[in-house]
Order: structure tokens, then C-alpha cells, then sequence
């Protein structure tokens, strides 16, 4: 009961906090999102989805990620993808610069 209250609240701070900013994500930022989210819980955004939300969930917002060209189970792997390796390699020039990780 707790928990569920707990994640209600959370849940409801988030949408207030990040809602708008989400929104107006580009495809790419979108897809770089769930890469990043994945670099710091190491969990795929699909896993935290069916965790806190359920399998229905999961699977209807991996649906919908699909269409737009996502993918909710994307892991990040900079040793092996091209694209992920970019991306570490900015986040530490962001990082040495000053800047947040």
C-alpha cells in the first residue's frame, strides 16, 4: 500500500516536472533518452515500465515506441555501438567542461 502511494506521488511529480520537456522530444532525442536511461539504472526503459506500471503497459508503450521508430529494450553499449560510443564521448567532453553527467 505504501509503495503504491509512493509511486502515485512520484508518478504525479514527474508528469508535472517533465511532461512538457517530453513531449517536444525529436525522434532521436527520444531514442538517446532511452539509452541514457538505461546507462544510469542499467535497466531497459521496457523492464522499469513493466515494473512500476505492469506487463500491459510495458508491452502498449513498447507498441507505441515501436511505431515511432524506438525501442523501449534498447540497451546502451558504447564498446559496441558506433552511435552509443558518440554519445559516452560527449557526455565526458560535458563532463571535463563542467557540465552534468
Amino acid at each position: 500500500r505504501k509503495r503504491k502511494r509512493y509511486t502515485r506521488e512520484v508518478t504525479k511529480w514527474i508528469k508535472e516536472e517533465y511532461s512538457d520537456r517530453l513531449k517536444n522530444l525529436t525522434m532521436n532525442e527520444g531514442k538517446i533518452l532511452v539509452k541514457l536511461i538505461y546507462r544510469e539504472t542499467n535497466k531497459t526503459s521496457f523492464e522499469i515500465v513493466r515494473a512500476y506500471r505492469g506487463v500491459f503497459n510495458a508491452f502498449f508503450w513498447q507498441t507505441m515506441a515501436k511505431i515511432w521508430d524506438n525501442n523501449l529494450k534498447s540497451k546502451y553499449d558504447p564498446a559496441n555501438v558506433r552511435e552509443d560510443m558518440l554519445i559516452e564521448h560527449i557526455l565526458i567532453q560535458a563532463k571535463l567542461e563542467g557540465g552534468r553527467e
